[in-house]
């Protein structure tokens, strides 16, 4: 696929699965064994994306995405967005606080022909639980080899 082509599979899923609440371009954009990587953890799996996006809504129901930039070179899609959203539901084990966030992030996409095979994702956390008021939990993560 061609870079410009990629930039439009990963903008589309974005808006699909973060702003109108459709999983469906996971499957079609992502190998069933994509690597996400968050900080030093992260996860594995299109199935497993799929269950932590629809954790992260229920207690960030009106959840909302806006993209600030895009770079895409070679196998390469990077994007700036900022999330935006009110905690109306449990998060890490902490209860709702009815308090929004917004909250930077950076996702760098790799594809390897037509599907997305990692994702690293860099969020201010610290802000974003700041914002909340909580102490920032530790996440479970599966340790994910380089």
């Amino acid at each position: 696929m061609s870079v410009e082509e990629n930039k439009e599979l990963v903008l589309r899923h974005i808006e699909e699965v973060y702003n109108k609440e459709d999983l469906s371009s996971v499957d079609e954009i992502m190998s069933p064994d994509v690597v996400f990587r968050i900080s030093k953890g992260g996860y594995k799996g299109s199935e497993t994306f799929k269950q932590t996006h629809l954790y992260t809504r229920k207690a960030f129901p009106d959840m909302h995405v806006t993209v600030n930039g895009v770079v895409a070179e070679g196998e390469w899609v990077v994007v700036r967005w900022t999330l935006t959203g009110t905690h109306k539901g449990e998060y890490y084990g902490a209860p709702p606080t009815n308090k929004q966030i917004d909250v930077e992030w950076a996702s760098f996409y790799y594809f390897e022909g037509d599907k997305v095979v990692e994702v690293s994702h860099f969020v201010d956390t610290l802000t974003m639980f700041s914002q909340l008021g909580i102490t920032p939990p530790t996440p479970p993560t599966e340790e994910i080899k380089k």
